[in-house]
C-alpha cells in the first residue's frame, strides 16, 4: 500500500521557503501564492512535499510548518468547475495544453486537447508518476465525456505539466486558483 500522494496549491497568500529533505537546514527554493505541487507526507511539523525548484528540476523537499505556519488546498478545494457525469459528481480542470493521458498500469491511453476539461473525484495523484493526476474522464473536443480506463481500473491519469510548469499562469492542469 502506497502514500497518498495528493495535488496541491498554497492558497495562503503568502511565499514559502523550501528545505531539503534531509533536514540539514540547506533552504533550496520557495512556494509562491498559488504555486502547484505534491504533498506526500508529514511529519511533526514538517510537511514533505514536491516541487518545481529554481532549478528547473521536480524535486523533493520540506516545508517547515513550525516556524512557517503552513495553509494551502487541495485541487479539489479551487476546482475549474463541476460535472456531473452518468449521475456523479465530479471536480473539472481546464488543460491549457494538450497533454497525454494513461491507463492506471501507466501504458499510453491517449490525449487530451488544450481548451478541455478533464474529470475526477478525489486529489489523488499517482504513486509511481506523482506529477500525473488520476483522472476519471477526458472532455473531447465535441464536448462528450469519455471515460478513462483500462488495465482493470476504472480511472486513469493525466500528465499535469508540474515537473515544468508549476505556477497559475503557466501549468497545463489548471483550476480556479
Amino acid at each position: 500500500m502506497g502514500i497518498n500522494q495528493n495535488f496541491c496549491i498554497n492558497t495562503s497568500g503568502k511565499t514559502y521557503p523550501i528545505y531539503d529533505v534531509d533536514k540539514d537546514g540547506k533552504k533550496v527554493g520557495e512556494l509562491y501564492n498559488r504555486e502547484s505541487f505534491i504533498e506526500y507526507g508529514a511529519e511533526g511539523s514538517q510537511v514533505c512535499i514536491k516541487f518545481l525548484g529554481p532549478d528547473g528540476v521536480f524535486k523533493s523537499a520540506i516545508i517547515d510548518t513550525w516556524q512557517h505556519p503552513f495553509n494551502y488546498s487541495w485541487c479539489t478545494d479551487k476546482p475549474y468547475g463541476t460535472a456531473v457525469i452518468s449521475g456523479k459528481k465530479y471536480y473539472t480542470f481546464k488543460m491549457r495544453k494538450s497533454k497525454s493521458v494513461y491507463k492506471a498500469d501507466a501504458s499510453k491511453w491517449g490525449t487530451v486537447a488544450a481548451g478541455c476539461l478533464v474529470a475526477t473525484t478525489n486529489a489523488d495523484v499517482g504513486s509511481s508518476h506523482n506529477d500525473w493526476k488520476e483522472i476519471n474522464y477526458v472532455q473531447h473536443t465535441s464536448g462528450e465525456w469519455v471515460k478513462v480506463n483500462g488495465a482493470g481500473y476504472e480511472h486513469g491519469y493525466v500528465d499535469t505539466g508540474i515537473a515544468s510548469a508549476s505556477g497559475y499562469t503557466t501549468i497545463p492542469f489548471y483550476g480556479s486558483w
